[in-house]
């Protein structure tokens, strides 16, 4: 019976050892991660607030690329209506030459 008990002692003494040995390790990952994890969450805000930056950096540029194409787009139409305007004052004249030709060819 004393050897039973020996053996148990032996067995039990080992279990807790392992438990022990267990638990330390589990603790210590555990500290490694609340240890970590802020470093973590603090270059996530960080990368996040990069990528906010840009964000909004692109979408100034947008407007601006918007502003400019809707200023250039005016812009074109102006000089289309001015050169339409030209051409019309033009062909008025080229009218007027062709009929003053006509005229002295029938004169002549």
């Amino acid at each position: 019976m004393a050897d039973i008990w020996a053996q148990y002692d032996k067995v039990a003494w080992k279990n807790q050892e392992q438990l022990d040995k267990y638990w330390s390790q589990q603790i210590e990952q555990s500290t490694t991660v609340v240890i970590m994890q802020p470093f973590e969450v603090g270059a996530a805000e960080m990368t996040l607030m990069e990528v906010r930056r840009t964000v909004q950096s692109l979408e100034i540029d947008l407007d601006s690329m918007r502003n400019l194409k809707t200023s250039l787009e005016n812009s074109l139409r102006e000089v289309e209506a001015h050169y339409a305007l030209q051409m019309e004052q033009l062909n008025g004249f080229l009218l007027y030459l062709e009929s003053e030709l006509a005229q002295t060819w029938a004169e002549g």
